[in-house]
């Protein structure tokens, strides 16, 4: 693998971090839903095992395809997005296995494996250790190249594009938005009149 070259100056930049992660997580849960949908023929949110344990199971599908798009790009969507790339601190690109190794240990002291409260708990922790500027339990190897400065527009930005995502994946939702755009479009008029919803399908 090539060497790449990066600055020996570090920083921590704990919410660029978590924000990337959450976007990573939020791409996941669209690409998931789509195949729930237009693959298995089957709404996600009538699932009752995935709608509550949905979230879950993505953090753990990351841990795996992450280091898949690390290893090859030096980046995630969610990453690139704000300019942050993941290499060995040789200045090489991370083999599979040493990023399959950072993101288990990111799941157990990062997220508490997801356990209710524990998570809140290892998120905390983790955000004032970032900020101090110590090593992370899961950066041990690894360096992080970002740029030193980003506008805090983004920040609102792409917290909000989250936000609308995890909205936009979650069909049942969004069958209530079309339900309503029918209902509106048939009160003003039969010619406007358009069917949204499959036969037989209660959104309510």
């Amino acid at each position: 693998m090539g060497e790449i070259n990066i600055e020996n100056r570090e920083r921590p930049h704990p919410w660029r971090r978590f924000l990337a992660f959450c976007f990573d997580v939020a791409y996941m849960a669209v690409i998931t839903n789509i195949i729930w949908l237009f693959v298995l023929n089957h709404y996600p949110s009538d699932d009752w095992f995935w709608g509550r344990n949905g979230y879950i199971i993505l953090c753990f599908a990351t841990a795996f395809i992450e280091p898949l798009l690390t290893m090859s790009w030096v980046s995630t969507a969610g990453k690139s997005l704000f300019g942050i790339r993941i290499l060995h601190k040789s200045g090489r690109k991370l083999t599979y296995k040493e990023g399959l190794i950072r993101s288990f240990k990111r799941l157990k002291y990062g997220l508490g494996f997801m356990i209710p409260f524990y998570r809140i708990y290892r998120l905390y922790k983790s955000y004032k250790k970032c900020a101090a500027g110590e090593e992370l339990e899961w950066d041990t190897n690894v360096r992080y190249v970002m740029p030193e400065k980003t506008r805090t527009f983004k920040y609102v930005f792409f917290a909000t594009v989250i936000a609308l995502i995890y909205f936009l994946s979650e069909y049942q939702a969004s069958w209530r938005f079309l339900h309503l755009l029918s209902d509106v479009c048939t009160l003003h008029g039969p010619e406007l009149h358009i069917s949204v919803l499959p036969e037989n399908r209660s959104v309510l």
